[in-house]
């Protein structure tokens, strides 16, 4: 009787679970794509698509970068009250919040433009 693949159970069932291991690690982003969506996301709001906001189920906790993760509440925070939505309003809310520094108006300018003029932009 052959023994069976040293990573594979007599049932096969090893095999299929390394593979989905293999799967799982070759499919999970890395931390610079994350942060690059994380402006994506932003940016896109800052680029008129802030009343899709309540639609998107996402909450600012799940940012890894602290600058978008205050400018995504900052903007939470305007659709929430009404406000406009652009640089200059985010960059207000987040001074309001004592956060402009964790995101300055630069970092914010850097995710409305990168993301509002390339094509595979959200």
């Amino acid at each position: 009787m052959n023994a069976p693949p040293k990573n594979e159970r007599p049932d096969g069932a090893g095999a299929v679970a390394d593979h989905q291991t293999q799967l799982a690690g070759a499919t999970l982003p890395s931390e610079q794509a994350l942060v690059e969506a994380e402006y994506a996301i932003v940016g896109t709001l800052l680029g008129g698509a802030s009343s899709a906001l309540p639609g998107l189920g996402l909450d600012g906790s799940e940012f890894s970068d602290d600058g978008m993760r205050a400018a995504f509440y900052a903007v939470q925070a305007l659709v929430a009250n009404g406000g406009a939505v652009d640089v200059v309003s985010v960059h207000d809310e987040l001074a309001k919040r004592g956060q402009s520094a964790v995101c300055p108006l630069k970092t914010l300018n850097t995710a409305a433009v990168d993301w509002a003029t390339r094509p595979d932009a959200l």
